[in-house]
């Protein structure tokens, strides 16, 4: 089972800064872009949405950082990093499909930097467990699994 914390707490780190990457690339985009006299990010919609994503990646680094640092104590961490490891799952799929939407025509194609990671980082809501292994690991560790067994 340590294995698989530090598997997990890896998968959360690496993606971290991609998907970051892929939100400063978007709103740079967003930016630029220009579409009924102008830039697609004054849409609402648009700094919304990239703001909530830009929160979700936070969220996840603070949670991310600090289970690194209490395992590095020792302590027991299957909790918080199965719960990372839950997130960037979600995220890693959340994240880039939005930012393809922002994208338009602009970036689907297949070397494209967000389809790419859009299509190569489903291994990680997959790979050391899927996201439904993950939900088992956090009912059990909160005790809260049918019939009350932990």
């Amino acid at each position: 089972m340590e294995q698989f914390q530090e598997e997990r707490l890896f998968g959360a780190t690496r993606t971290i800064t991609q998907m970051q990457e892929l939100i400063d690339i978007t709103i740079e985009y967003t930016r630029d872009r220009v579409a009924f006299g102008k830039p697609l990010l004054d849409n609402q919609w648009i700094h919304y949405h990239l703001t909530e994503m830009s929160a979700d990646v936070q969220a996840l680094r603070s949670m991310t950082y600090d289970a690194v640092a209490r395992y590095v104590r020792g302590e027991d961490v299957k909790l918080m990093t199965t719960q990372a490891k839950l997130l960037v799952g979600r995220l890693v799929r959340k994240i880039p499909d939005w930012c393809l939407q922002f994208w338009g025509r602009a970036d689907f194609l297949w070397e494209s930097r967000v389809s790419r990671m859009l299509r190569d980082s489903r291994l990680l809501a997959i790979g050391g467990g899927a996201n439904e292994v993950q939900m088992a690991i956090i009912c059990k560790e909160l005790g809260i699994l049918p019939g009350g067994r932990k």
